[in-house]
């Protein structure tokens, strides 16, 4: 249970987001590398090149979250259709 819980529809929320002036879309680019430069975590594609930088990166690819070295070591297990979101530990600490 949760109190705040509340229900968000995938579709409306994707437009409603890539339709913000801050998000850039980049489609069929599979990300392999994340890392943390200074304050900014960089993407880098399979070839190595770098796709983009940002101070915040969501990363919203199931159970391939652990296949980015930041996010390796968290235990995720699937759980079909559901998002959970939990309060930072002393684990996610690490991937800031």
């Amino acid at each position: 249970y949760f109190e705040q819980a509340g229900v968000a529809i995938p579709q409306k929320l994707c437009h409603s987001l890539v339709d913000h002036k801050l998000i850039t879309v980049q489609v069929e680019t599979e990300i392999t590398a994340l890392k943390k430069v200074g304050a900014a975590w960089q993407a880098y594609d399979t070839s190595g090149k770098k796709c983009g930088e940002a101070s915040t990166v969501i990363i919203a690819s199931a159970m391939d979250t652990t296949a980015l070295e930041p996010t390796s070591h968290l235990p995720l297990r699937a759980m079909r259709g559901q998002l959970t979101e939990i309060p930072a530990q002393a684990l996610t600490q690490e991937v800031k």
